[in-house]
């Protein structure tokens, strides 16, 4: 498949009411556009979050894109 052509920076919260909601629909898209070549990521922002909570969210959300932890909140600022 080689290198993606770009990326999607998609920002999750385990606890967050409207990400969860939006989860099924950023699933479709991240199937939809890896087709195109475009890598969705999920940049966990959370700074009472552990790596563990962020895993977990993703494991049973059912997120097949790779996600991140935003340690030193720099992405989200």
């Amino acid at each position: 498949l080689g290198s993606p052509k770009g990326y999607v920076l998609v920002f999750l919260n385990s606890d967050c009411p409207v990400a969860k909601r939006f989860i099924p629909r950023l699933k479709e898209l991240d199937a939809e556009y890896a087709e195109k070549g475009i890598q969705f990521v999920g940049v966990y922002c959370s700074q009472e979050e552990t790596v563990n909570d962020m895993a977990s969210h993703a494991l049973e959300s059912g997120i097949r894109f790779h996600v991140v932890k935003d340690e030193n909140h720099s992405v989200c600022e």
